[in-house]
């Protein structure tokens, strides 16, 4: 029986909630791109993102887009997620050991 590894389950749990993140964040950012035609300036996930956009007297739209400094919205987002995959690869890692050794304890009897 193998115990469930710590350093896998903290690595997957890492690329897993980044990778989450960036979803979220893309996810937010394309629903505040689209949800309103008019210009302005918008935010959205915490005032984490930004989307500005002028049209000048021609007709030209001019977009700018980005984060802006407020970082901590990303930060604990990112870590809420990694404790909860961390917890979730880890129990399931010590349960599965668990129930090798259960079914070998019932296969001796």
């Amino acid at each position: 029986m193998k115990k469930p590894s710590i350093v896998k389950a903290f690595f997957g749990s890492l690329m897993g909630s980044v990778l989450i993140t960036l979803v979220v964040m893309t996810v937010s950012f394309l629903m505040m791109m689209f949800s309103s035609g008019e210009d302005g300036y918008r935010s959205t996930l915490f005032n984490t993102i930004f989307f500005k956009s002028t049209t000048d007297a021609a007709g030209a739209v001019d977009i700018n887009f980005g984060l802006t400094e407020n970082y901590l919205p990303l930060i604990i987002l990112l870590a809420a997620i990694f404790v909860f995959l961390f917890s979730a690869i880890f129990i399931y890692g010590r349960l599965k050991v668990y129930k090798e050794k259960l079914l070998v304890e019932r296969n001796m009897k």
